[in-house]
């Protein structure tokens, strides 16, 4: 009896001491273990999270790209590449390219209404071209580093008359550089032309190729690969179509710019149709 009242004495005098400044670190301890572990696990979800969401924007952002400059395409009767030059309509201070893609649409409305031509409107409708330019130091709106522009030269008719048309002239009205898509790599990164590109065979499986190489299209061959800049490189690519009679059928490639990771890669082969027999 004695010795459970001396136990009971000793246990009220602990609970009035409290717990001890050991058994407090270890709590904190514990404690901060399971948080950081909490915090970290919740923190990569969160960034992963954002990392597949940005990823799923940019490649959607670049394949709307593609379809826009596809039926842009379309409508053309023959594409090409072509210099970029100071003060001209592919201006190499506007875009850092060194070819653009240029796309020449049909001469319509240009007869004098007598079965004779009118010099000034026997020109096509209209020309346009894309082109790269990287924005990495400036301070423009647009997602850097890169952006892909477009500008058109299209043909007006001053109707003169509405009896004598022989007297009518034309002039050509340009468009301002427009950015058609946002957020291409830099030209500060690696070539994409050196990651590998996979198209489907004939018997449907997939098989590594040379950068504009398909099957039996007679591309114009790695050396000879336009959008690039002096030195190779930024977000915008395209290829054409060996032909001596016409230019129609043209590969283009996009590259996002995703950070830490290789950039999003949209593709597509398309050509010319307006004219075709």
């Amino acid at each position: 009896m004695k010795n459970y009242k001396l136990l009971l004495k000793l246990l009220q005098k602990r609970n009035d001491l409290g717990i001890t400044l050991t058994e407090l670190l270890v709590a904190l301890v514990i404690s901060g273990i399971v948080l950081t572990a909490t915090t970290s696990g919740f923190i990569n979800i969160l960034r992963a999270n954002q990392n597949v969401n940005s990823k799923s924007d940019q490649l959607t952002s670049l394949s709307r790209t593609l379809v826009y400059i596809q039926e842009d395409i379309k409508q053309a009767i023959s594409v090409e590449a072509t210099s970029a030059t100071a003060g001209g309509e592919c201006d190499s201070t506007d875009v850092d390219s060194v070819n653009c893609l240029k796309l020449t649409y049909a001469t319509t409305n240009n007869d004098d209404g007598s079965g004779g031509i009118i010099p000034s409107c026997d020109v096509p409708d209209a020309i346009t071209y894309y082109g790269y330019q990287d924005i990495s130091s400036s301070d423009s709106i647009w997602f850097k580093p890169g952006i892909l522009r477009r500008k058109t030269f299209t043909k007006v008719r001053d109707d003169k008359t509405t009896s004598d048309r022989s007297d009518d002239t034309c002039s050509v009205a340009e468009s301002n550089w427009i950015t058609v898509a946002d957020g291409l790599i830099s030209v500060n990164e690696d070539d994409p032309t050196d990651f590998p590109i996979d198209f489907p065979t004939p018997d449907g499986t997939i098989a590594s190729d040379d950068f504009c190489s398909q099957n039996d299209t007679n591309w114009t061959g790695s050396d000879a690969i336009y959008g690039a800049d002096s030195s190779g490189f930024g977000g915008f690519r395209f290829c054409l179509e060996e032909n001596n009679d016409e230019n129609r059928l043209v590969r283009i490639f996009l590259y996002g710019n995703i950070i830490n990771g290789d950039p999003i890669q949209v593709d597509v082969v398309t050509f010319a149709r307006a004219g075709q027999n």
